[in-house]
């Protein structure tokens, strides 16, 4: 992730942002494995708010990247919508702020969609210190975590007249609460762990145990494993996170690594490769298509992977990084498997 930095090199005598979508642009305008950083904006809006990102009457979808130490004199200190819908996958806001509302990212008005993304560190002087939006927003966020976040009200999220609406998503160790409405209607939040309790299906307030979140890791502490970035192995704990196979259970949980327990994790690493090991035997290491058999389609899905070299593959049964015998001895012990 982020391979290439975006420097705005901005300052109060003279802002600069990373990214500014102004021209009607789509989902096939892609910003994809960039760090955007050290952006700052001030003067008349809208040319106040989105340190790093400002999109204005565009929808242009952000991935894999990290939106980090930018600043914004008014709203949305990491990223500013307004009037568009914006797709953000896979992305990191951190240590951003914002003077007013939004130190991540702040929508006004705007129906953004944000799947396994993480809002961490962000400030804001009013509420909202992850995100926060204005009468007419709607957005929609699956899978992300917020925590370290700070604003006067709303350290995670703060909303006006908004639909907002959370699906497994953790919300904790945000400053001074985790959600603040300022008017209108409260956030549809549900299979979420939402600290100090919110009421919703699935909901739980019990501590995420991140694996390192001073260091910036928020993978779920899991003994059956739990994924290191730092040196791309298997961790193993001697606890494991009630948000594991706690996601709403409608979810796609398909590319989350065996043992899966066949149910979708929170956080934002759910639903992804990288998702915490659940101790659940639910399925089989070598049902690579999830029928609930082990056959020739499943001997076809491994074959194709035959002696690749790289992490975090289902077919890797070893979980050591290559495709190989020790993976075949694994798979043919498991022959014709049904559940």
């Amino acid at each position: 992730m982020a391979a290439t930095i975006i420097d705005c090199q901005g300052s109060e005598l003279e802002p600069h942002r990373g990214f500014y979508f102004h021209n009607s642009e789509n989902s096939n305008s892609i910003l994809d494995g960039l760090k955007i950083t050290n952006g700052y904006i001030s003067g008349n809006w809208p040319d106040d708010s989105g340190g790093g990102i400002i999109c204005y009457y565009a929808s242009p979808t952000i991935k894999n990247c990290i939106v980090t130490n930018n600043t914004a004199e008014h709203h949305g200190g990491g990223i500013y919508s307004y009037d568009s819908s914006p797709i953000l996958i896979n992305c990191v806001l951190i240590a951003n702020s914002a003077g007013w509302n939004g130190g991540g990212m702040h929508n006004g008005p705007s129906s953004p969609s944000l799947t396994n993304c993480i809002f961490a560190e962000n400030t804001s002087g009013s509420y909202g210190g992850g995100l926060s939006t204005s009468s007419g927003s709607s957005p929609t966020l699956t899978n992300c975590t917020f925590s370290g976040n700070s604003g006067s009200a709303g350290g995670a999220i703060g909303v006006r007249n908004s639909n907002t609406l959370l699906t497994n998503c953790i919300l904790w160790g945000d400053i001074p609460n985790e959600v603040y409405v300022a008017a209108g209607n409260i956030p549809d939040i549900s299979y979420s762990n939402v600290q100090g309790g919110y009421s919703g299906t699935g909901n739980i307030d019990c501590a995420p145990l991140f694996s390192d979140s001073g260091s910036g890791d928020y993978h779920l502490k899991s003994e059956a494993g739990t994924w290191n970035p730092n040196n791309q192995s298997w961790l193993f704990y001697a606890v494991t996170s009630s948000c594991i196979d706690a996601g709403d259970p409608a979810c796609d949980w398909t590319r989350e690594l065996w043992p899966h327990g066949k149910r979708i994790n929170m956080g934002a690493y759910g639903g992804t490769a990288q998702a915490s090991m659940s101790l659940s035997k639910a399925g089989n290491i070598a049902d690579l298509n999830n029928d609930d058999l082990v056959n020739y389609i499943d001997l076809i899905l491994f074959a194709n992977k035959w002696l690749c070299q790289e992490v975090l593959l289902s077919e890797d049964f070893g979980r050591d990084g290559s495709v190989d015998f020790i993976d075949f001895m694994i798979f043919a012990n498991e022959w014709l498997w049904e559940e």
